[in-house]
């Protein structure tokens, strides 16, 4: 089988690159044939496989272009781009092979979705993000500071000023968002593969009819080793942008009237607001993987408090594994993974009280002691680890290609 993948980065660049890079790796190590496609930056070590072929668009990142109306153009439609992945396509063949796109927003744009599209071939979108349905990317109204309530690409979508960076932006992602509107119609239905059931149900309203739906958690490259002592360690942890949309103002409060400690791992606009609100609370940089993994280990808990409907928490499941308790906000994809009393905690987003209650609850170290032993258990029961993610996503691949003759999918899904 032939697995043609696409991201913006060829190196390790945030969540979906990450993803992308250990699935392209753990297919290799299946015996699967991988051509990854990136266009910006140097491939990671991870690609050094005699199974994975890469292919460098050399294209660059529309952040990084001096000219904002190249930018802009560039993002909302690079024919660049689509051209290159359709040449490159024209060398295989649809009967053993998937195209499996990761990430388009920051290089290669919308014009990759039409080339997978009209390449005849089974392709599939993994849901990092709602940039699929929604010009910000999140369903999330930054300006009135709650998820969105609007119909995106409605004229009430278009007048809103949701995008945290300015109305000129959200004109630019408005235009993006039509060419990939008209991208996914362009060809054969695209499969959309939700690292979460609640991600699935946040697009399903919003695609295509004829979209194929499957859910394959996020691969979580974590070492299985023993649990953490969580009874023995006193801080709450935050890992992440230290962002409004986050949820770390909350948090902070919340902290406050449930007398913990606090520490926040990552960086952010918040970050000065945070350290007046916060004086005795500890901050780090992002640093080294070993480091982020030893603040989770001497955390009591880690907190995901996010007002954003996220589609998965990469931080959040990590915790999970070490057998640190979580708790998260029950907006987004962990409330599909944390049983509230059992395996972690589920606040309401943005509930100073609520949060506080879960903290306070858990400053019991026997009741973050069985929390944590829960949540190790379930984790390692079924982990997602990079072997198993491949088996997992190998296995709808197969299921993509047989249905192709008939392009009925609907028989062909395996459970996963």
């Amino acid at each position: 089988m032939n697995v043609v993948i696409l991201s913006d980065y060829g190196h390790l660049n945030g969540a979906a690159t990450k993803v992308a890079l250990l699935s392209a790796r753990g297919l290799a190590e299946l015996g699967c044939t991988v051509t990854y496609v990136h266009a910006v930056g140097r491939a990671s070590p991870l690609l050094d496989h005699p199974n994975i072929r890469v292919h460098d668009l050399a294209i660059g990142d529309v952040w990084r272009e001096p000219n904002p109306v190249k930018a802009a153009l560039r993002g909302i439609w690079n024919p660049r781009a689509g051209a290159a992945l359709a040449d490159l396509l024209a060398g295989f063949s649809p009967r053993d092979t998937v195209v499996h796109i990761h990430q388009f927003t920051r290089a290669l744009s919308p014009s990759v979705l039409a080339a997978a599209a009209r390449s005849g071939m089974p392709w599939a979108v993994t849901l990092h993000d709602y940039f699929l349905m929604c010009p910000t990317g999140m369903y999330y109204d930054d300006g009135r500071g709650h998820v969105c309530d609007v119909r995106p690409l409605s004229a009430a979508c278009a007048l809103s000023a949701c995008d945290k960076t300015s109305a000129l932006h959200k004109t630019v992602r408005l235009l993006r968002q039509f060419a990939a509107a008209r991208a996914l119609a362009a060809g054969t239905p695209m499969t959309l593969v939700s690292p979460s059931g609640y991600g699935r149900d946040m697009a399903r309203p919003f695609l295509p009819a004829d979209t194929r739906y499957v859910v394959v958690p996020n691969v979580v490259d974590i070492e299985r080793a023993p649990r953490a002592d969580v009874a023995r360690n006193r801080r709450f942890v935050f890992l992440g942008r230290l962002t409004r949309d986050k949820g770390v103002l909350v948090l902070a409060d919340a902290a406050r009237r449930a007398g913990v400690e606090l520490a926040f791992v990552g960086a952010g606009a918040e970050e000065e607001a945070l350290r007046a609100h916060c004086p005795d609370a500890a901050f780090s940089p992002w640093t080294t993987r070993a480091e982020v993994i030893g603040h989770m280990d001497s955390a009591r808990a880690v907190i995901f408090a996010s007002l954003l409907p996220e589609p998965f928490g990469m931080s959040a499941v990590e915790a999970i594994a070490r057998g640190v308790p979580l708790v998260a906000t029950a907006t987004g994809a962990m409330a599909d993974t944390v049983v509230h009393g059992e395996n972690g905690l589920l606040v309401e987003p943005g509930d100073v009280e609520s949060l506080a209650r879960a903290l306070t609850l858990l400053k019991d170290p026997a009741v973050a002691d069985r929390i944590g032993r829960e949540a190790w258990e379930r984790y390692w029961s079924d982990p997602s680890t990079p072997q198993r993610h491949a088996e997992r996503i190998a296995a709808v691949y197969r299921s993509m290609l047989a249905a192709r003759p008939s392009q009925d999918m609907a028989h062909a899904w395996v459970p996963v």
